[in-house]
């Protein structure tokens, strides 16, 4: 499909091209439904791969580094409109099944890009431009440093309801801090307080529970996982558990699921 793009300029207002903005890549070099392509391919596969089953269901031929470009690109995107909060979940708990809503956290060891990597990717990179006769299109700058390790955990906040039918997701790099701060605006965006039913669904980790109990006062019980809490730490688990049935106290959770 051909498009014949008009462009109009003026000296007050600069360039429009009506047709860019229809497509929606006035300020992009790729519609918002190609980035949108790239980003669900990539969550559960590497760069290269989604590059190929792109172009194999899409009949798109985008490059692994482009891929990658703009998967980075629209994160980051997110990430700065999450901090001045202007994006969020589109349902309130007036929306949720038996107007009920429940929160859940949990920490999760996310792959990074090594150093190593990094430099694997110059060297084959630079191969690739060698053997192609052509020149790096990098800025002409201190490449960026790669991380200290394979892994760095992120910590996840959800809330739902009973049915799944309205959910939304957050994550964080930062400290438990940082994600129970997350917690308290995502409960006032949902409204959390005017919620009929409101608990909480998660592991024994204490800083889940601390910024639960801290963040979240309103809730109405805390539904402990305790097999998850049992597998990972048993003597602890025992002791806990000891703990809570002699003596509950305020923030510990009054309900358990295995």
């Amino acid at each position: 499909m051909e498009f014949a793009r008009t462009v109009f300029w003026n000296k007050d207002h600069g360039t429009v091209i009506p047709v860019d903005l229809l497509l929606g890549i006035e300020s992009s070099s790729f519609s918002h439904g190609v980035c949108e392509i790239c980003c669900r391919e990539s969550l559960n596969t590497a760069f290269v791969p989604a590059s190929n089953n792109i172009k194999r269901l899409a009949q798109l031929d985008i490059s692994s580094g482009t891929v990658r470009q703009i998967v980075e690109a629209e994160g980051r995107t997110l990430v700065n409109l999450q901090r001045r909060g202007q994006v969020g979940p589109d349902f309130t708990s007036k929306d949720c099944t038996k107007d009920t809503v429940i929160v859940g956290s949990d920490g999760v060891m996310v792959p990074r890009v090594t150093e190593q990597q990094k430099q694997k990717r110059r060297q084959t990179e630079a191969q690739k431009r060698e053997k192609e006769n052509r020149q790096s299109t990098a800025r002409a700058a201190r490449p960026r440093q790669g991380s200290d390790g394979p892994y760095k955990e992120f910590k996840i906040v959800t809330f739902y309801d009973e049915d799944k039918s309205h959910q939304y997701v957050a994550g964080t790099s930062g400290d438990c801090e940082v994600a129970g701060r997350m917690m308290r605006r995502i409960g006032r965006q949902v409204a959390l307080c005017q919620a009929q039913t409101k608990y909480s669904v998660s592991d024994g980790a204490p800083w889940i529970l601390n910024q639960l109990h801290m963040q979240l006062p309103m809730l109405d019980d805390n539904v402990l996982v305790f097999i998850t809490f049992v597998n990972t730490s048993p003597k602890p688990a025992m002791r806990y558990l000891a703990r809570v049935l002699q003596r509950p106290s305020p923030g510990v959770p009054t309900c358990w699921m295995s």
